[in-house]
């Protein structure tokens, strides 16, 4: 965690951290709910859950639905998952 300005930049190391921190579980479960990020940077290659899983989950979800989320990732990308994301606003290729 990295404080610039009283914000504060929360970095997940995989899928499962991401989700437990959006949704206030496991070591977040003292986070308040309400208290959403302003942005999520999301890889699409995030390990044991890929951040397209998170982003789908994020956006099923009423507390989190309206966080925005920039989605980037490296090298190649399956094809299949290459075009917008359902519910994701644009897709840059």
């Amino acid at each position: 965690m990295i404080g610039v300005d009283h914000r504060q930049i929360e970095v997940a190391v995989d899928g499962v951290e991401a989700l437990a921190y959006l949704f206030c579980t496991g070591r977040h479960s003292a986070r308040d709910i309400e208290a959403q990020p302003q942005v999520v940077m999301l890889d699409m290659h995030l390990p044991k859950v890929g951040g397209d899983e998170v982003f789908r989950r994020r956006r099923a979800e009423p507390a989190t639905f309206f966080v925005p989320v920039v989605m980037f990732t490296f090298g190649t990308v399956d094809p299949s998952s290459a075009g917008p994301i359902a519910g994701s606003g644009a897709s840059v290729t």
